[in-house]
């Protein structure tokens, strides 16, 4: 095989890799959803959130752990800022958030699944039943 022949085989694979995954079927934290970011070596002193409601959330209305949390802050009626992937300040005001944190807690202590829901100076990341009850701590104190 030439040269040529093996870039371009080579090519292929790492296309058909790609797509495999970016086409596999969705579970609750898909490729796109998760960013391994593990900042908690930059915990950063902050005094309060920037926003109006207290409960800020992250996410993409297409994965069902924050289809499931958002159900759950309406049925409470919670107030809350959202934030999709789709908006454009999306990741500026994420990493404005993460930084604030430092960690979360949750499904992971490096924000790796969405949603990402930030109370009162703590993350969560993904949602569960005990993200649940742990938001609903937060909120009555």
């Amino acid at each position: 095989m030439g040269k040529g022949k093996t870039v371009l085989f080579l090519s292929l694979i790492i296309l058909s890799v790609f797509l495999f995954f970016f086409f596999s079927p969705k579970s609750d934290a898909s490729l796109r959803d998760v960013q391994i970011i593990d900042e908690r070596q930059k915990i950063i002193d902050v005094t309060s959130f920037t926003e109006d409601e207290e409960i800020v959330i992250f996410g993409d209305e297409e994965n069902e752990l924050y289809q499931d949390s958002i159900l759950f802050l309406r049925e409470g009626g919670y107030r809350y800022t959202e934030y999709l992937i789709s908006d454009s300040n999306f990741l500026e005001k994420l990493d404005e958030y993460k930084r604030m944190c430092g960690y979360s807690e949750g499904m992971s202590s490096s924000f790796r699944y969405y949603p990402l829901i930030f109370i009162k100076e703590k993350a969560f990341s993904g949602f569960n039943s005990v993200i649940k009850e742990e938001i609903e701590k937060e909120l009555k104190i």
